[in-house]
This record gives structure tokens, sequence and C-alpha cells, in this order.
């Protein structure tokens, strides 16, 4: 049992009472009183108006994320992290026998029907659910329709298109299904099944057209346990896929066979970030990101082979031999080892100019010139055929969103001490440390061929990562100018010793509340980032310069060292800690998701004038 956790801002053990039953308990449920009775035994009051849910833990779809979560925040301190990752995935494994027996049950009338309109067919579950090492408590039913043998008459497919219930007294044949395409194919089934009067009973039949079509059943009876079938025809690729997928993680020789549960961890992890749909309504994305399970699995497939240093799998050879032998325990010893290598290695990728082909990182225009293959935000190469990118309608929002989290994943990962739990509400953790955090400038003063110079140092936070960021920052909320004595300033500017010169014009962090406060009056619907950034846009030039700066970025010490040629050391401290401890602290949540880059589509503006 959990109070909803949407009614308070942050989690605290002692607002949310969180009670569980074993099966022996669950008489208890049925009285209330008893319920609250024993929260108020242990030291907590409960008024009136406190609004008490009540749920299994494993209900029809596995157990909820969260109460994954809840059960996470509970156990941390008893188990190690690598214990604890152990103990989840053992928890999202479990499902309820009534599932197990609707899904047996739907399955065999599914068999049955198809039995009944292909002729010489076999009807067999593939991917997670029927797999001894991915298989969890909301796995997918995916089933394969394969001819078992080449025989019998080939009628002509539009003969078959214009009347496609023909085949309920006349199967289809063996040749027919292996020749027609898998698409019409699928057509024609859905025709049958969908003028079944006792199908249309148990589940509502669609159509889905994709590159691999598949006819969908949804079961549909009132009170049931809801069951949906993919169903593909004449699939071996999807066959194969999956059967990959399984001989990569049983050719783990490590202790417990890691690799397991730690792919497991990861598609977890996604689903927790709000990166893939979860299992139950609530669960569901309100903004698609098309990313799924499959490119998880092949994005950790790559950086595996890249930790190794070799080529471990063999998409062409035959089942059983596709995958090296390899051991886990010798490439990263334990569970959080991994973690740590896996997201230190995926946030210093070139996403936009890279794309994953095997063991490889190539550029994208190489496949676009050899393949043939169109860019996109993500590029991921199907091991099992070359020439498709799986990850070609992952938008380029979601590609930003998995950027932010991975970075903020590190980021949680770098902390002593870590907690496994905090990876499940990345964000979120991300920033509350982060918020703890005082930006560290320092000061200091050296001679240098006999001239004094002024010298600062500004730690940088986690969510500027890149010369980019920086840049973007200094010239559009602080306002500085290139000094037109000097060429540049550019990116690569800042990345070198030399730095950068700027020209401040403008004191941009002092006096901003009146601005802010005319542009909410007469900009009613802009967000607070927009706010602050417009505000930096009012402030008038000064002449002469009141600073002028020469910048430099660090990304291996992750600071910016400036050199005060002209201006006061106070203000340009001032200036600074405004930037990183104000401006920055003040968005983090949205710039932590969306990035420092999005400041760049924001708009210009001017006040009117009084």
């Amino acid at each position: 049992m959990s109070f909803d956790s949407s009614l308070i801002e942050e989690y605290d053990c002692r607002h949310v009472v969180i009670v569980r039953w074993t099966q022996s308990d669950i008489s208890v449920i049925a009285a209330p009183a008893a319920v609250v009775a024993f929260i108020e035994t242990v030291g907590y009051s409960v008024g009136n108006k406190t609004v008490l849910s009540i749920n299994l833990l494993i209900e029809v779809n596995g157990i909820r994320l969260r109460d994954v979560t809840d059960f996470m925040k509970m156990s941390q301190d008893n188990f190690t992290n690598s214990e604890l990752l152990d103990l989840l995935m053992i928890t999202i494994r479990l499902e309820l026998p009534e599932r197990l027996s609707a899904i047996e049950s739907g399955f065999d009338m599914i068999k049955k029907g198809v039995e009944e309109l292909v002729e010489s067919a076999s009807c067999e579950m593939f991917g997670s659910f029927p797999s001894k090492v991915r298989r969890n408590g909301y796995s997918d039913i995916d089933i394969n329709i394969q001819p078992n043998m080449t025989s019998g008459k080939v009628r002509p497919l539009k003969e078959l298109l214009a009347n496609p219930t023909s085949v309920i007294s006349c199967k289809l044949t063996s040749e027919e299904l292996r020749m027609y395409p898998p698409e019409d194919i699928i057509r024609i089934l859905y025709h049958c099944f969908h003028s079944n009067e006792a199908f249309r009973k148990e589940f509502d039949v669609r159509y889905v057209p994709a590159r691999t079509p598949i006819l969908v059943f949804q079961s549909n009876k009132q009170g049931k346990i809801k069951v949906s079938y993919d169903v593909s025809v004449y699939n071996h690729i999807g066959v194969d896929k999956a059967n990959l997928l399984d001989e990569f993680i049983m050719k783990d020789k490590s202790k417990d066979n890691k690799m397991k549960n730690s792919m497991l961890f990861i598609t977890h992890w996604a689903r927790s970030n709000k990166l893939l749909s979860g299992a139950y309504e609530e669960e569901k994305l309100k903004t698609k990101t098309n990313l799924n399970s499959y490119i998880f699995n092949q994005l950790i497939i790559h950086f595996i082979q890249a930790a190794a240093a070799k080529i471990l799998v063999h998409p062409q050879a035959k089942y059983g031999s596709r995958v090296d032998e390899f051991n886990f325990d010798e490439l990263f010893s334990d569970h959080c080892k991994f973690l740590k290598e896996f997201f230190k290695y995926y946030a210093s990728f070139d996403f936009t100019n890279k794309a994953i082909y095997g063991k490889q990182a190539m550029q994208k225009t190489t496949l676009l010139n050899v393949h043939g293959a169109k860019v996109t935000p993500l590029m991921i190469m199907d091991p099992m055929d070359c020439t498709h990118n799986i990850s070609a309608k992952v938008t380029d929002d979601a590609v930003k969103l998995l950027n932010g989290l991975i970075r903020n994943t590190l980021y949680i990962l770098k902390q002593k001490p870590f907690h496994l739990n905090y990876l499940l509400e990345t964000n979120r953790i991300a920033v509350a440390m982060m918020k703890n955090k005082e930006t560290k400038i320092t000061v200091t003063s050296k001679l240098i061929n006999g001239i004094e110079k002024n010298l600062m140092s500004v730690q940088l936070p986690e969510v500027i990562r890149s010369a980019e960021d920086l840049m973007l920052l200094l010239t559009r909320v602080l306002r500085f100018d290139v000094n037109p004595h000097h060429e540049g300033p550019s990116v690569p500017d800042l990345n070198n010793p030399g730095g950068a010169i700027f020209n401040v014009h403008a004191k941009t962090w002092i006096g901003r509340r009146n601005i802010k406060r005319q542009l909410k009056n007469t900009h009613k619907d802009l967000s607070p980032l927009q706010v602050d950034v417009m505000t930096s846009d009012v402030y008038q030039y000064e002449d002469p310069p009141v600073a002028v700066l020469k910048v430099c970025f660090s990304a291996k010490e992750r600071t910016t060292n400036l050199e005060i040629i002209i201006g006061n050391v106070a203000e340009v401290r001032d200036a600074m800690h405004f930037l990183m401890d104000q401006f920055v602290l003040n968005n983090l949540e949205f710039l932590m998701e969306h990035g420092i880059q999005s400041i760049s589509n924001i708009p210009t503006t001017e006040l009117p004038q009084s």
C-alpha cells in the first residue's frame, strides 16, 4: 500500500508509509480500519483526508514501476548495490500464475485458428517470453507462423486478396505462405480472423503495417486478464534477432551470468526514466520517443565488444556459433563497474556524427555512402541486416533526452556513496544533488613576465557539457561580445589554452528583477527560462567596456579559466556566480532534460517603450 507519490514534492519517509502484505496476510486488506490502526501504532497520525491506495505488489503485467522504486528505497540500506540489482531483477521477473494460464489459453486458440487457415505451418512463440534469460513479468507475446514444407498449389495473389476469406474453406498452402509478401498474407489472415465470431468474442484483432507486418490479438473479455499477442509470418529475421540476444547473454561465463541482469537493468532504467513505455496505462509515454528495448540491447552489445576490444558477434554464423564466449567478471568485476563504464562510454559518444555498426563506431556519412542508409539523429545498424537502421524513427528530442539522462546517470554514479535506487529517478536525483553544490570560484594573482595578471577558475556544473554550451551561456545570457581586435571567438578558441577574448559591455547580472516583472506583464505565455534569457536581451550596452576577458574551457578539469585583462575582479566574480548559482541553478531541471543548447531556440526581445 502506498500514497500516490504526486501528493508530495519530495520523497520523505515521514510523509509516505508503505505497508506490504505477504499472501498469508492478505485477509488484513479487507479491514481498512486495521490498516489505519497499524499505521498509527508506529507513530503516524492518519487524518480524515489522508488518501490511502491499496494495490497488489505483483499485478497482471508484473510489478509497477512506482512500486519498484518504493521497494528499492526501502531495501537500499540492507543490500550492497550489486545485491540490490540482482534482487530487483528477481522482482521484475515475478508473474501471476493467472497471467501464465491466460497466455497459454489464448496462444492455444490462436494456434488452432492458424492451423485451420494455413496448411502445414508451425505456430511458435519467440522473443523475451519463451526466453530463459530475458523473460520478465510484462514480456510481450510474439508468435511466428512458419511453413514446415514446400508444397501445395499456388493461387494468384490478386485472387486471394480479392476474396481473402476463401482460405477458410481452402487453406493457404505452404508455398503461398513462402512465396507471397508477408504484408499480403497478414492482410488475408486479418480478414479471416475478423470474420470469425469466436475470435471476435475473445480478441480485438487489428492489422499493423510495418517493416515486419503483424496481426495484434488483444484479449477483450470483461473481467479477464488482458494479454496481447503479436503474430507475424515467415519472420525468420525476428526469430534470429531474439536468438542472438539469448545467445549473447548465455555466452557470458561470469559467476551467476551477470550479463543477464545487467542487460535487464538497463532496459528497466530506460522505462523508469520515461525513455520507454511501461506495461501499465499510467506508465505510457505522453510523447513517443520511438526507442525500444532492442535498441538498448544493441547499445549494450556494442559497448561490451568495445570494452573487450574484439568482435564477439558473428551474425552470419550458425546459431550456437554466432557469439564468442566472454567473461563479464574479467571485463567489469561487478554490476556497478559495468554501469559506470557503460554510461561513461556513451556520455562521450558522438551521437551527432557517429553510427553504431557492430563493434565499430562509424561516421554516419560512411553508412550513407556505402549502404544508402538515411542519416538520422540516432543510427544503430541491425547486426542481422546491416542495411537496416533500427533507430531510424527515433526523434531528435528523444536523442537529446537520452543524452541528458546518460550524463546525469554518470554524474550520480560518480558520487560517494552511491545508491542504485537513485538511477530509477535519474533527473530528479541529479538536480537535487547539483542544487546542494555551490560553485567553486578561485581567484589568484600571478606575476607573468613582470606583469601582474588576475586569473579566475570557475568549476562548471555537470549540465554545462561542452565548449559550445559555455559559449552560448557567455554570449546569450551574460552578453559577452567578441573583441573586435581578436579573430573569433569560436568554440575551438575556448578549447585552446589561448582562449577567446570577450568585451563585456553590459552588467546583465545586476538589476534583473524589474526587467523580469515587465517582461512577465507584457508576455504572459513565457516560461521562467524564456523570461530569464530574454531579460539579458534588454540591457543597453556601455562604452567603453566594463571588462575585457580571456576565457578558455577545460573539458578534462570541468572548469572555465578567465584572465581579467581589464575590469574589476569582484564584478567578474559576481557575473560568474550569477551565471552558475542563479541562472543555471534556477533553470536546472529544464536544462538537465533539454540541454543548454535549447536556449538558442528562444527568440530575442525588446521591452516596449513607455
